[in-house]
């Protein structure tokens, strides 16, 4: 009960035989959320599923595991872990999915530090990504499709002074997610690399298209969540004070003054130093960007190497992709057809071709690689 964990942690932590933040930190003051959600403490089910079954520091295996090659990984460890989840046989924490699953969620619990960047194997494959390349290989273990899911989705529970700073916006962007895994699969010879695409298309960028559609890819505050509280308010709020006191200390992630989406910039430093670019989605420390008069894809530059320019004449002005709207499209091979788009993304849309063939399969274009039409269509 959250009354009788309140009272026994508050206990330990107030003991001088330990560090405060043994007893005072994020891992304790989730398991006391989760705890609460699942007595049904909550006004509605806005943030956990009703009847959640939940599991802290359990291991999500990995679709990058030992027997796949070298650059191999181990499982990840999870704060927390809600939905139709049991503890695999034989093991102390490694989680599974059940075969008639409708709920998976993933909650990473954070005071004042951000995310890890990455791995021994892989330094940019960073904690978002590879949590949600996971979640992706339960769901193939489990046999289950991610659109058959009711709720399914990886969020950041941090104090809202952090949310606010946008320290985690670059490393919970869909498209830097999606970026880090392909990274991490190039890492891998060509044999492998095969089946991990395979995989990539049928489990993973479903999930993450999934998450973006139903806004389940994203920070939540703990603040909201106390708020939300219909009993042991007070009591949370204290014990969640008190962590914020013990782990202010820690040092804050720099912050930078943001660049604006969809103006223009130049790169004042490094290899592409004095190109033009639209920034497209901005991050704590980096954003990503676009050359508008190229068919490239979009790129991560540090914020600070962007200085902002004046828009000149000849500039291409970047436009955003209306749902439902056709466009001109050319492919790599410099065909032209026209597409749809079916859902928008602040770098890339989503898409399905216009045109009298019964194939129906969409797929990810850059949104700058999209011709202004010059009428929308809508469905």
């Amino acid at each position: 009960m959250p009354e009788q964990m309140l009272k026994s942690l508050n206990q330990l932590g107030a003991s001088g035989n330990q560090p405060e933040t043994l007893i005072y930190n994020e891992g304790w003051m989730l398991r006391l959320i989760l705890q609460a959600a699942e007595e049904g403490y909550f006004k509605n089910d806005k943030y956990f599923p009703k009847g959640i079954n939940w599991f802290s520091e359990g291991q999500l295996r990995s679709p990058f595991g030992r027997k796949k090659g070298t650059p191999y990984e181990k499982n990840t460890h999870t704060d927390g872990a809600v939905g139709d989840i049991t503890r695999e046989k034989g093991t102390k924490s490694a989680i599974k999915l059940n075969s008639d699953a409708k709920h998976f969620c993933v909650y990473e619990a954070k005071m004042f530090s951000g995310l890890s960047p990455g791995t021994k194997n892989a330094p940019g494959y960073n904690q978002a990504a590879r949590t949600i390349a996971c979640m992706a290989h339960t769901l193939e273990k489990a046999e289950q499709l991610p659109r058959e899911l009711e709720t399914v989705g990886f969020f950041v529970v941090a104090p809202q002074a952090q949310v606010n700073k946008g320290i985690f916006d670059a490393a919970i962007d869909a498209d830097s997610i999606r970026e880090a895994v392909g990274n991490r699969i190039s890492q891998f010879s060509i044999d492998v690399q095969e089946t991990f695409m395979n995989w990539q298309t049928d489990w993973f960028e479903p999930l993450l298209e999934k998450m973006v559609q139903d806004e389940s890819l994203k920070c939540i505050a703990w603040e909201d969540l106390i708020n939300e509280l219909t009993q042991f308010k007070d009591e949370i709020n204290k014990f969640y004070g008190i962590c914020l006191n013990y782990n202010s200390r820690q040092q804050d992630p720099p912050s930078t003054s943001l660049p604006d989406s969809g103006k223009f910039y130049k790169i004042s430093e490094g290899n592409r130093k004095d190109q033009t670019v639209v920034v497209c989605f901005s991050g704590a420390r980096r954003s990503r960007v676009y050359q508008p008069s190229k068919r490239e894809k979009s790129f991560l530059v540090a914020n600070e190497c962007l200085t902002p320019v004046e828009v000149e004449e000849g500039m291409v002005v970047p436009h955003s992709p209306q749902v439902n709207w056709e466009y001109q499209y050319k492919d790599d091979e410099d065909q032209e057809f026209t597409v749809k788009v079916l859902n928008t993304g602040p770098c890339n849309s989503r898409v399905i071709k216009v045109d009298n063939s019964q194939d129906e399969t969409s797929f990810l274009v850059p949104n700058h690689f999209l011709e202004e039409p010059s009428e929308g269509l809508s469905a």
